[in-house]
């Protein structure tokens, strides 16, 4: 009963200081991100251990089942629209899905997009020693790409394909699991402009998709950077509208013809986030993001 008093004083002070300002708001939000990250992959790691699968993919449904147990797009401040989910998409099929790669908080926003099936991501591989989170992504079976070498990087590639192209049996029941579906950040790293752009897309993703002949997926999330800005010390509530475009076809698509899928993929991406960065009413802003396609836009103030 003291302990739970005690958790309620400094919830309470804590939310006292984000009002009062919004440096103090920042550190204790990040610093909560932190711990908040850590928490969630070691519920995840724990789970995917007792369920006696580590290293399987189908444990990534436990991100999503904690995040939403405990609210985290809520205690974070996001408010998520969706425009078309990839609910869709037949979960027994390969898919390669591509998003644009905005904040270290990108986890949070599409994990509210995900539907039903078996999902891994394509991640750095110093995140692997991150703490707790590198632990629940090991349990899930993510795919860690090393670039200190092109050997390396071409053995990452390959698991990819593997992943995508495979499928395995249970021992116990001798039943197909379905294929998986890969996530992948085609920008390579996060985009630190204030610009309403994207940065240019490397080809390993697409020479994936074709290795594998699966669809590529497209998701776009609007801009938010500007709200989680830790240059500007910004960590605000902010509406995020995420979407999902038509499937792009690989089917009898080779290496020869990834510099031209590369492109046509990051034109769709590109002029919907245009498009769907004129949807959101961010809560509060301090700094209007510029819209390099010559498109005026509004930004609409106000207070949390």
């Amino acid at each position: 009963m003291y302990g739970l008093m005690v958790l309620a004083l400094v919830l309470v002070v804590c939310y006292a200081l984000c009002k009062a300002s919004y440096f103090l708001q920042f550190w204790i939000k990040f610093f909560m991100f932190g711990i908040w990250n850590n928490f969630l992959g070691l519920l995840v790691a724990v789970a995917g251990l007792l369920s006696f699968r580590p290293g399987d993919s189908i444990n990534f449904w436990w991100w999503n089942f904690f995040s939403f147990c405990i609210q985290s797009n809520w205690l974070f401040g996001f408010d998520i629209r969706i425009l078309r989910s990839l609910d869709r998409l037949d979960r027994n099929k390969p898919y390669l899905i591509v998003t644009n790669h905005q904040t270290s908080m990108d986890q949070f926003v599409y994990l509210s997009a995900w539907a039903p099936g078996r999902y891994t991501v394509l991640s750095k591989k110093s995140l692997k020693y991150a703490l707790f989170y590198g632990l629940a992504m090991i349990v899930c079976g993510a795919i860690f790409i090393d670039r200190s070498s092109a050997e390396k990087a071409r053995q990452s590639t390959e698991r990819c394909v593997r992943y995508l192209k495979q499928t395995k049996l249970n021992n116990d029941f001798a039943i197909p699991y379905p294929q998986g579906k890969l996530w992948v950040y085609p920008e390579g790293t996060r985009s630190h402009t204030s610009e309403i752009d994207m940065l240019p897309f490397k080809r390993g993703a697409f020479h994936i998709a074709v290795q594998a002949q699966v669809p590529i997926v497209p998701v776009v999330a609007s801009p938010y950077k500007h709200m989680f800005d830790t240059s500007r010390r910004r960590f605000d509530k902010v509406e995020i509208v995420l979407d999902t475009l038509p499937d792009v076809p690989t089917e009898g698509l080779t290496a020869d013809d990834v510099p031209e899928l590369t492109e046509k993929v990051r034109d769709m991406m590109l002029q919907r986030f245009r498009e769907i960065s004129k949807l959101t009413d961010t809560i509060r802003d301090s700094q209007p993001l510029s819209n390099t396609s010559g498109v005026s836009e509004s930004v609409h103030h106000g207070t949390s």
